[in-house]
């Protein structure tokens, strides 16, 4: 289940400035950069969020089975030596490096 509800209630979007002077492959069109940009900054949140509330709501959404587990790894550690991790940043440079055309 999509845990949208989590990210209607942000308020915080640090600036992203991308980097895409690298990409080989297909062009990056406007339209869908700023799909990849919306889906990072909601990932970005979502893990913000767990590591704050130490719980998993949301993170398989948006993260890969691998990621899942190295941050309920992370949230397991964190319960047993009553750690909460809050953060924020200003300002994300996320580098873009390829881009593969998806078959229709």
């Amino acid at each position: 289940m999509l845990h949208t509800e989590q990210i209607q209630e942000r308020y915080y979007i640090p600036i992203i400035e991308w980097d895409t002077t690298s990409i080989k492959g297909r062009p990056l069109d406007a339209t869908t950069l700023k799909s990849i940009e919306e889906d990072y900054l909601n990932a970005w949140y979502v893990r913000a969020r767990a590591l704050k509330n130490n719980t998993l709501t949301g993170i398989e959404d948006y993260y890969t089975a691998n990621a899942t587990t190295k941050v309920t790894e992370l949230i397991n550690f964190n319960l047993s030596n009553q750690i909460t991790v809050a953060m924020t940043s200003l300002e994300h440079h996320p580098r873009w490096n390829f881009l593969v055309k998806m078959a229709s």
